[in-house]
């Protein structure tokens, strides 16, 4: 319920402003990618990536709910998705998941983080980008917020679903800002 509240808060923020939202619904359940792959959902390019060289590495389209949303969600093992959207720069980017085991990395403007949750990430600059972390329990939502050129994310045992990159103009990005700010005080 909370999560499904957070994800409805970034859209409505995001329906304000120019932008992509990519929630994999265009990709066929059970559909695996591996290393090396590339694909597209929602008009936006995706490509597969070394995690964990040598492990067993893929992704997978599932309906399970892992990352707290609806519908379809991507489950990652061992791998990292690189998105490529068709705008540079982006100003905003934000995404629900789902951590069951491993490491995690996020990537922005080539600086990439690992760390053993995205909880670690809260409060820091990614690539010249604040990160604001809601973390629920082994679910949560990444705000990062600041001129985005390149954006990837990985990890072992984890699902992503609504990425909802933002193209607004300096008032709505501080708005977006804003909301971050009131959703983590409701956790509180």
């Amino acid at each position: 319920m909370k999560s499904s509240f957070l994800f409805l808060s970034i859209l409505m923020v995001c329906g304000l402003v120019q932008g992509y939202v990519v929630m994999f619904e265009d990709l066929p359940l059970t559909q695996q990618y591996i290393i090396g792959n590339s694909f597209s959902s929602d008009g936006v390019e995706i490509t597969c990536t070394t995690y964990d060289p040598g492990a067993t590495a893929f992704a997978i389209v599932q309906a399970d709910g892992d990352a707290g949303g609806t519908g379809n969600e991507i489950w990652l093992n061992n791998i990292s998705l690189d998105f490529a959207f068709p705008i540079d720069p982006l100003y905003g980017l934000s995404l629900q998941y789902g951590e069951y085991g491993g490491d995690v990395i996020f990537e922005i403007n080539g600086d990439l983080h690992g760390a053993a949750g995205f909880s670690a990430l809260h409060g820091t600059m990614v690539g010249g980008v604040m990160v604001t972390v809601v973390d629920i329990g082994d679910k949560g939502a990444i705000f990062a917020t600041g001129p985005i050129s390149s954006f990837s994310i990985g990890g072992n045992e984890l699902a992503i679903d609504n990425i909802i990159a933002c193209i607004p103009e300096p008032a709505t990005l501080a708005l977006l800002g804003l909301g971050a700010l009131v959703l983590l005080r409701r956790k509180k």
